[in-house]
């Protein structure tokens, strides 16, 4: 089981085969649940954070991964005839409705940029901001992954060794295990600044000596076991940071805005360069268009005068004359 599937999907099926337990309770027969309380332990799920003895009402998407979790788990149990049936096979969960994110302007960007009050959370930002990357991706990022010669960000697959932990690419069916993402002019300069003062033998970009010890910690404690490493143990306070930067950005919120919503506003930016749909696809590496489209991509009420605007110009050169 281990040898199949990757680290995250092993914390997703552990997790939930902990609420199941907790639920049903640890002797009871997997073949004695029924559809109806399949949907009663969907029902009843509730967030869980250790440490927190609040009860809150987890997330529609949340349940919704649930579910798919134990039809999966439940049509194993199938091949292995520990059950005849699926109790949760039928049982759908209504889709979320996307929560529209904070589509940043050119002077909110650089807002936040000048509140960060490092240099290195400064390009960090930079970083998230014009690359389009996921959270971890940036942060797993050592120079070796920086071509400043060709401009480009490297993100790909690499296997660990005693003083680097792995990191494994989120890649779907379809897409490359690697991707080679354009840095501007301004991103180079940047960087260029921080490795002028990065510290001596720390190999990630963005990771200062004392995390780094930290991240080495951990890693000789698993034993430098590629598919015992978990790429959320190098992020630190990055999301609290990044929330306290935004306030003294003094950035008045439409929608939601955290580190994820950054890569969001990358495909939104691409798109309203008027660059094709697939060119934002290749950069956020998704599988498929319909992703971009659907989930980094947003109408604003800006777009709306933009159409109005289009069609005067063509009145205007059509007719010859200006409107009064």
């Amino acid at each position: 089981m281990a040898g199949k599937y990757a680290t995250s999907t092993l914390d997703l099926y552990n997790g939930v085969f902990d609420r199941l337990e907790d639920f049903f309770g640890s002797h009871r027969p997997l073949r004695d649940i029924t559809r109806q309380q399949a949907e009663k332990f969907i029902v009843k799920a509730e967030y869980r954070c250790p440490g927190h003895k609040s009860k809150t009402e987890l997330a529609e998407s949340s349940k919704m991964q649930i579910i798919s979790t134990c039809k999966a788990m439940f049509n194993n149990a199938i091949e292995w005839d520990y059950v005849k049936s699926n109790p949760f096979k039928g049982i759908d969960w209504p889709e979320p409705t996307e929560q529209r994110f904070h589509s940043l302007t050119e002077d909110e960007e650089n807002a936040i940029r000048k509140a960060a009050p490092t240099l290195r959370q400064k390009v960090l930002y930079d970083v998230y901001l014009t690359t389009g990357a996921r959270l971890n991706e940036v942060l797993s990022r050592t120079w070796a992954d920086i071509d400043f010669d060709n401009e480009q960000m490297i993100i790909s697959n690499r296997k660990g060794h005693p003083d680097l932990p792995s990191f494994r690419l989120k890649t779907r069916k379809g897409v490359n295990k690697q991707r080679k993402v354009p840095l501007s002019p301004g991103t180079i300069d940047l960087l260029t600044e921080l490795q002028s003062e990065a510290p001596e033998g720390v190999p990630y970009v963005f990771l200062t000596q004392e995390r780094y010890e930290r991240v080495l910690k951990r890693w000789d404690q698993i034993g430098h076991k590629d598919k015992l490493w978990k790429k959320h143990w190098l992020c630190n306070n990055v999301l609290r940071d990044f929330k306290l930067h935004c306030q003294k950005a003094g950035i008045k919120l439409r929608g939601k805005l955290t580190i994820h919503a950054l890569r969001k506003n990358t495909g939104q930016t691409l798109g309203n360069a008027g660059l094709p749909l697939k060119v934002a696809q290749q950069i956020l590496g998704h599988s498929n268009s319909e992703t971009t489209l659907k989930y980094y991509s947003q109408v604003d009420p800006h777009h709306l005068g933009q159409v109005k605007q289009i069609f005067e110009n063509r009145y205007e050169a059509g007719s010859g004359t200006a409107r009064i």
